[in-house]
């Protein structure tokens, strides 16, 4: 949707639950990764902001990277 992630479901369900929980749907830009792993999810899927962007996945990685998320780059 490109419309950020819900991050306060994320929140929740990862509160609820201690299997991983993958956020999808949503990315509007590389900070947006950052703020569903720091609500709480394992990891995250995006595909829209690379198809209609100019974002790269590098970018979410260096960005998460900025944040302190342990990322491989």
């Amino acid at each position: 949707t490109m419309q950020h992630y819900d991050l306060e479901l994320i929140k929740y369900v990862s509160s609820l639950t201690n299997i991983p929980l993958i956020a999808a749907g949503g990315a509007s830009g590389p900070h947006d990764c950052s703020l569903a792993i720091e609500a709480g999810a394992s990891a995250v899927s995006a595909a829209s902001i690379f198809h209609f962007t100019n974002y790269t996945p590098r970018d979410c990685k260096e960005d998460m990277f900025r944040e302190g998320i342990p990322v491989r780059l």
